[in-house]
């Protein structure tokens, strides 16, 4: 029995070996992904705690590498970093240690070592098609055009017509104000997938910026027709009709992207500045706290708001309801980096009227307006008696 359990782990050892190996000689000749191992007739756990095993009777680079990747393909990226560390002491020169490690740093969402993991992949000879693919988005990310283009140009001498190079090709051009390249890109991408829904949003912010205005809303037409819920395209064809100064069909289109997605700030904050200097101030102020709840950096939103809630509510037995909702908005509207003495001014003068409304709702208010009310209706009846006594002075 005890030589039958070595016999097992000795031969997936080598199974696991020859794969690495396999894996080797696929990254030197070909861009295809190296085939990972995959949980098929044993689960995760099982193979991790067969690997372990392993390791504690041999450890090896290739064995942690060959665990980090199963651990990375359950998404548990900080027990696959643990492994590739330990692969990398053992051998550092291994390209595809630094194309996982690369995968685990986008997990942990820490684009800066993700980088420099793909720099050294690429420096120790990584030809793996979907390293490109990554490779090619962080460099978008990270704003280095160039290298995207390089990462998705090895992709397309591939593939001629991959949507997603194509696509990313077309958006760093534009990127880089060449806008002959990214149109023909976006173009491409579109005309391979018809409702590719980032191309058309991207040539249609190509053609704002171009300030194309008329082929902006073509294409806006264009995509509506097959996404005639979507938001973004709603508010972009807003954004057109507000760069042409046609400011009220903007506003029938921002509340339409408003009512599609409640999260938009953007259409929010539009709607609700426009009511606000229209004076619709009842309008106004549920756009602008809906904004403020997505982007609390909307600062002259925050003062709009406080503005509203200090002046222009019913204010009544409710006054120092609203007075104190003035005073959180304006204290929303202050910056650090941007003091403003109109800001200071506001926050002075409400917290001076909440104090008084706080006064009236205190015992001394009460008392002294019972010693008012006493002292008026003395001053009354005084007034009335002299007017007697005047009467009867002249009636002699």
């Amino acid at each position: 029995m005890w030589l039958e359990k070595n016999a097992i782990r000795t031969f997936f050892v080598l199974c696991l070996l020859l794969l690495a190996a396999c894996q080797g000689r696929n990254l030197e000749s070909t861009l295809q992904m190296p085939d990972l191992p995959s949980a098929t007739s044993i689960s995760y756990e099982k193979e991790v705690s067969f690997l372990s095993q392993i390791i504690e009777d041999n450890p090896s680079a290739d064995l942690y590498y060959q665990r980090a990747i199963l651990h990375l393909g359950e998404k548990k990226e900080n027990l696959a970093l643990e492994d590739l560390k330990k692969a990398l002491l053992y051998d550092s020169l291994q390209a595809k240690y630094h194309f996982a490690l690369l995968q685990v740093y986008l997990l942990r969402e820490e684009p800066k070592k993700a980088l420099a993991a793909a720099e050294r992949a690429e420096l120790y000879g990584i030809k793996a098609f979907e390293f490109y693919r990554l490779y090619g988005k962080l460099n978008i990310e990270e704003r280095k055009w160039n290298k995207a283009h390089q990462c998705f140009d090895h992709i397309l001498n591939l593939i001629p017509q991959d949507l997603e190079a194509l696509y990313y090709k077309g958006f760093a051009f534009a990127a880089q104000r060449d806008s002959t390249q990214a149109i023909s890109y976006l173009n491409q991408a579109i005309s391979q997938k018809k409702d590719y829904l980032d191309a058309h949003i991207a040539l249609i912010r190509l053609y704002q910026d171009l300030r194309k205005t008329r082929l902006a809303l073509q294409q806006a037409e264009t995509a509506l027709a097959i996404f005639p819920q979507n938001p973004t395209l709603h508010f972009l064809v807003g954004n057109i009709h507000q760069q042409t100064g046609k400011n009220e069909t903007a506003q029938f289109w921002y509340r339409k992207t408003a009512e599609l997605d409640t999260t938009s700030w953007q259409a929010h904050h539009q709607v609700g500045m426009y009511y606000f200097y229209k004076e619709y101030y009842s309008g106004a102020l549920p756009y602008l706290e809906r904004a403020l709840r997505h982007n609390a950096q909307l600062y002259q939103a925050a003062y709009c708001v406080g503005f509203i809630y200090e002046y222009k509510t019913k204010r009544e037995e409710n006054a120092l309801l609203y007075y104190q909702k003035a005073q959180n908005f304006y204290q929303k509207a202050q910056s650090a980096e941007k003091p403003n003495a109109n800001i200071t001014e506001a926050l002075t003068r409400i917290a001076a009227k909440i104090e008084r409304e706080v006064y009236k709702n205190s015992p001394e208010y009460a008392a002294e307006r019972l010693k008012r009310y006493q002292q008026e209706k003395a001053d009354r009846e005084r007034r009335y008696r002299d007017s007697i006594q005047n009467l009867k002075r002249d009636s002699l």
